[in-house]
């Protein structure tokens, strides 16, 4: 029995922090724009065909839903907002649908001004919406929370661009574009959206589409009419090889969690699997019709010693209140390497991590002026907590441990997500704290 998987929520998140800000505002909102959000795994698929968002569940290839989006089929491109829903081009109509991130049902268009053969799709670092609009050789950007057109980023025919398709941000902040028509990628200046340069090119690449940076720093680019993925070097753009090839359509492409490349096969019918260092086909992941543009939702990896470090960081210096400075000592215990297995497991003495957590809140609650960075801390505490108990019952689960105990383990679990009222976070921890030994138990492990 499993109580807890990916879907599992509960009431303390960031999202029920107060806003008002006073002392370390600056500190305040560094830290708050770091929370456990709706990520899953999971790969999402624009299909051109039917003009729906298909959600897969990134592990098994099962299909989660497939919503309609537009009266005409044309989705082409996905994008993942700074708000968590989903963003999504439609070729003929040209608008940007805003999408639900869970149910995949469309919100309404979220931007379609100046847009004519809306394309691909991206949001910046700046937090702005950026579209290619394929007819007018151009790349817009919008006001990524209202939709409104801000201007013209890269300006019609910028670089000799024809046929934009594919936006990205890259790791040096610039703006690649995919060229169909010209089988090539261009660069513009991040900032500004002025040509830089034609960063990559081959004979091999015909068709050019989709586009990603790889775990390796290069960068792979599909060609839609050579059925190939190409692999250029990720600093130079010089070109490396064709790194897989036999895609019929190829078209969307995204590396998973897993390390591995996936590839939207348009006229396959499919998202194909390949290994993510050789290029070697693994399979046919799951089968989807006409998919075109793909996005691949990667959970960071989950690092409790690390946020940990964040929230005294966050907390420091304490400005001569004690009992911050208390909270400080006592999250500092909770670092023991003696505790610790690796950076999200616990060793048998895991039981005084979540104490010396209690210990800390405790000390939060009681200063006199709470702000903004306070009680952020506090529900990143609780949330880290309740990582660790989830992290303890899978593994158990998978472990093949005690039904009865992991039962108990998913009752405090359970227990734990639904604590409101006085001292919510300290009784939400302990009874996390309950589920993590309860865990223990289960695999007859002493502590």
């Amino acid at each position: 029995m499993n109580n807890c998987n990916k879907s599992v929520s509960h009431s303390w998140t960031l999202s029920r922090v107060r806003t008002h800000f006073v002392t370390a505002v600056l500190t305040a909102v560094s830290f708050l724009s770091l929370p456990f959000n709706s990520r899953s795994d999971d790969l999402f698929v624009a299909s051109f065909l039917t003009g729906n968002i298909t959600r897969i569940d990134g592990d098994t290839g099962a299909i989660i839903y497939s919503v309609h989006q537009t009266p005409e089929a044309s989705t082409i491109n996905i994008a993942k907002g700074p708000d968590g829903q989903l963003y999504v081009t439609t070729l003929f109509s040209s608008h940007v649908i805003k999408t639900d991130y869970e149910t995949g049902v469309p919100l309404g268009v979220f931007a379609s001004d100046g847009l004519a053969t809306s394309v691909g799709i991206t949001f910046g670092p700046d937090g702005q919406l950026y579209v290619g609009s394929r007819d007018t050789d151009e790349v817009l950007r919008y006001d990524g929370t209202t939709g409104a057109l801000l201007g013209t980023f890269v300006t019609s025919g910028s670089g000799g661009l024809d046929a934009p398709e594919e936006l990205l941000f890259g790791p040096d902040g610039n703006l690649y574009v995919t060229e169909f028509s010209g089988n090539r990628v261009l660069r513009y200046n991040g900032a500004s959206g002025a040509f830089i340069d034609v960063f990559a090119s081959d004979a091999s690449l015909s068709g050019a589409r989709g586009m990603a940076f790889g775990p390796d720093g290069n960068l792979y680019v599909s060609g839609n009419f050579s059925d190939n993925v190409v692999e250029f070097n990720g600093t130079t753009g010089a070109f490396i090889k064709e790194f897989a090839s036999g895609i019929d359509g190829a078209n969307g492409i995204a590396f998973g969690p897993d390390g591995n490349l996936y590839v939207a096969s348009e006229s396959g019918n499919a998202i194909l699997r390949f290994d993510g260092s050789t290029g070697a086909l693994i399979d046919t992941f799951a089968t989807v019709t006409g998919p075109v543009g793909i996005y691949f939702d990667i959970t960071p990896k989950f690092n409790a010693r690390e946020q940990k470090q964040e929230a005294i960081d966050a907390l420091t210096p304490p400005a001569a209140n004690s009992r911050v400075a208390a909270a400080i000592a006592q999250i500092n215990e909770s670092l023991n390497p003696a505790y610790w297995a690796d950076n999200s497991h616990l060793t048998t003495q895991g039981a005084r991590v979540f104490e010396a957590e209690r210990k800390a809140v405790n000390e939060l609650v009681k200063v006199k002026q709470p702000n903004a960075t306070i009680d952020a801390v506090i529900a990143r505490l609780v949330d880290i907590d309740s990582e660790l108990a989830k992290i303890a019952i899978d593994d158990a689960t998978d472990a093949g441990g005690n039904p009865d105990q992991l039962a108990a383990a998913g009752a405090q679990f359970e227990r734990a997500s639904g604590i409101a009222g006085a001292n919510a976070a300290e009784r939400a921890i302990q009874a996390y704290r309950e589920a993590w030994i309860a865990a223990q138990h289960s695999l007859k492990t002493k502590w």
